[in-house]
């Protein structure tokens, strides 16, 4: 596995922790995560779809393979990753390992990231653009060399990003492991079939929310406390997106702050989680949940959503089909619908 370790991120392997979804930030030279113990001791044939192009490859571990209910885990984990395989087109293999513990309060991921200059990653992003939601994000990134957020030069991406980007030298791991998902599965519904426990929470929700961390969603406030100091390092992918409600750049750890995901900052898309300590490129929960929200929800059934798809689509991944984008008043609008429909089907 190639990895300059002079460049690797001490947020390199993050922690995430639910349902709170908190993140704690561990100060980890992660040389390989092939060679950590007890991983890699069962690979299935990845899914590929004649539409797209993407492969994501999982591992399963023996926490896993050995579970009573194995079977129904991997069939889950591995529906989870047909989506991304009919969505998205460029052309990279991500491989990621997934494991079980009841050590943790729902789910994590630990993924390798590093850094390139601002400047080359908006050469990429022009490069790979493929939609109207990049061009308008493009034009609003400023034009280097510095980051139009803090002022730094770099910012700091995942490996299966920068391959995403064309950076296959920066992004090589070596055919390596991407990223590690650990999953609490015995609070978890397994399948999306019979009967649903109301307290529990969706599975394939969980893989997903993770494998958007993997494949590049982050933010380098994650893991601060609220009222610590604003990063003057290297940011992160979707630190670029956030804008608060006058429609001004939002990167602070402030409580009482606004931050909004927004390809422009004049439509808002949804708003950011702003709680500190916990993951502040995730979605605030609100009334109708996202797959990426910051704070989990039990006995719902939730997929993949808008604001996800145009996330991956504007750091670099070019999508099947692009969905348009929505403002956060049309999103509160549909939200006590959708939400009263997502209750009454678990509770019935």
């Amino acid at each position: 596995m190639k990895v300059n370790l002079s460049i690797l991120s001490n947020d390199a392997m993050k922690l995430r922790r639910f349902p709170w979804r908190r993140a704690t930030k561990w100060v980890a030279l992660l040389t390989s995560l092939s060679s950590l113990p007890g991983l890699l001791l069962i690979t299935t044939a990845s899914y590929s779809s004649a539409r797209a192009a993407i492969t994501i490859s999982p591992t399963f571990d023996s926490s896993i393979t050995g579970n009573a209910n194995a079977a129904d885990i991997m069939a889950s984990i591995n529906s989870a990753i047909q989506v991304y395989q009919t969505t998205i087109l460029t052309p990279i293999t991500v491989n990621i390992t997934f494991k079980a513990s009841e050590s943790i309060s729902l789910g994590q991921s630990a993924t390798l990231n590093t850094d390139m200059s601002y400047s080359q990653f908006l050469t990429d992003l022009t490069a790979v653009q493929s939609s109207a939601n990049d061009t308008l994000a493009l034009a609003n990134l400023g034009g280097g060399p510095n980051n139009p957020v803090n002022g730094n030069a770099n910012i700091r991406l995942t490996l299966p990003l920068l391959r995403a980007l064309g950076e296959t030298v920066l992004g090589d791991n070596g055919g390596g492991n991407d990223g590690i998902i650990t999953l609490k599965t015995s609070i978890m519904n397994l399948t999306r079939t019979g009967p649903q426990n109301p307290v529990k929470y969706d599975l394939l929700d969980v893989v997903s929310h993770e494998i958007n961390e993997v494949l590049g969603l982050g933010s380098a406030l994650t893991g601060l406390a609220n009222g610590a100091p604003n990063p003057t390092g290297a940011i992160k992918s979707m630190d670029i997106f956030r804008y608060d409600q006058n429609g001004n750049r939002s990167f602070t750890t402030a409580a009482a702050a606004e931050a909004y995901f927004s390809l422009d900052g004049t439509t808002r898309l949804t708003r950011f989680n702003q709680v500190g300590g916990a993951d502040f490129m995730d979605f605030a929960t609100g009334t109708l949940p996202q797959v990426q929200d910051a704070f989990a929800t039990a006995g719902v059934q939730i997929n993949m959503g808008v604001n996800e798809w145009i996330a991956l689509d504007v750091i670099g991944y070019s999508l099947a089909a692009v969905p348009e984008p929505r403002s956060v008043a049309c999103w509160v609008g549909m939200a006590l619908i959708g939400f009263a429909a997502v209750r009454k089907r678990v509770g019935g």
